[in-house]
This record gives C-alpha cells, structure tokens and sequence, in this order.
C-alpha cells in the first residue's frame, strides 16, 4: 500500500468491521509484488522518512536521493507497519495488555530489519487468529 506512508493515513484506509474482516478503501496506489518474476516495487519517486516506513524503504545511500538508484522492495514493508496498526487499535481498548503479551513476540518479528525474516501477511493472520482464540478460551 504505497500511499501508506505514516500511520494516519494507513488508519483512513482501512475498515474493521465488528466480526474482525478487514476492508481496505483507496487502493489506487497498489502496485503488484512479483515474487516468481523478482518483481519488486518502489513507491513513487520521492524520498521516504520517519519511523513508520521500513527499512528498505529509506535511502541506503549517504549521498543525495537518486530514484534512478533505489533499490525496490516488496510487500514486507506492509508486514513491518501491522504491528504499528495492530498497538494502535488496541490502545483504548479496557484490558488490552493480555493481547499484546500474547501479540509481543509476532509484533517483535514483524519489525526485523530484514524482511526476510518477517512473517508472510498468511503466517501474519494465522497468528492473530490464533491469539484470538487463545483469548477467547481465557474468558
């Protein structure tokens, strides 16, 4: 999701709905991860910043931005930003800090620098799923 760029922005294009699905709204800049043609992707053709972006997506280089010159990336830098989302839909929600004992070691994986080592989106909701049903046996 390139337009995804800090948290706030992320959070206006995404709908939870009361049984947990996940909508995603404003999808015109969703280029497509090729990883049997090493397809990668850049998003635009500006210089990323700030904390939320992942690594990868940051300039590498110590000298001057040359889009010609960044390396591209895939859907891993969506992987590093679900914890970010993740913390912050929890953080008004009463009792919340048992969820987020069972979600630190998954939270933990999802901001590896390398994004080889981050989980795939599939292993990402399995372990949601799983915590869910953790909890949900715990009431």
């Amino acid at each position: 999701m390139c337009d995804s760029n800090d948290l706030q922005k992320l959070l206006s294009q995404l709908l939870v709905t009361d049984n947990l699905a996940l909508i995603l709204n404003d999808l015109d800049a969703l280029p497509e991860v090729n990883q049997e043609l090493n397809l990668t992707i850049k998003c635009g053709h500006q210089q990323l910043t700030g904390a939320f972006v992942a690594p990868e997506q940051l300039w590498p280089f110590s000298t001057p931005f040359d889009d010609s010159k960044m390396p591209g990336y895939n859907e891993k830098t969506d992987i590093w930003k679900a914890a970010s989302v993740c913390e912050h839909l929890l953080e008004d929600v009463p009792n919340s800090d048992m969820a987020r004992y069972h979600l630190f070691s998954l939270h933990k994986s999802c901001k590896n620098p390398n994004p080889e080592r981050r989980p795939t989106a599939h292993q990402l909701v399995k372990e949601y799923l799983k915590v869910i049903e953790e909890m949900d046996n715990d009431l």
